[in-house]
């Protein structure tokens, strides 16, 4: 079942409501649901480099020492995946100011150039 049908499936089985308290217990069930993805994702990559680093170390890691390492480490995760979208945007708008810039400084050596002649 994709999410939106979950979540109209979930808005629909609680009390009759009006459309526009439908309309907002969607989308607080979606911002629910995505979060839920999101801090499954996180745990998965954890549980993942968890036991990269334990095979590469020599030294395996059990499931318990996972699940305690990987919730300690869940935050810390979410906190990196956070800097990692607000860098990524950031390089984003450094690549369009040079793209910017580079366009203006062609614009100004043409002028340059005509005027010079």
């Amino acid at each position: 079942m994709d999410i939106h049908r979950e979540i109209v499936y979930r808005a629909s089985n609680e009390v009759k409501l009006s459309k526009d308290q439908l309309k907002q217990t969607i989308i607080f069930q979606r911002k629910q649901l995505t979060k839920q993805l999101k801090f499954r994702l996180c745990a998965a990559a954890i549980s993942f480099l968890l036991g990269r680093i334990g095979r590469w170390s020599g030294r395996e890691i059990d499931a318990s020492q996972a699940e305690r390492l990987g919730q300690s480490c869940l935050f810390i995760a979410c906190s990196m995946l956070s800097l990692a979208h607000s860098a990524k945007a950031e390089r984003d708008n450094e690549s369009c100011f040079f793209v910017r810039a580079a366009s203006v400084h062609r614009f100004i050596r043409r002028y340059q150039v005509k005027k010079d002649r």
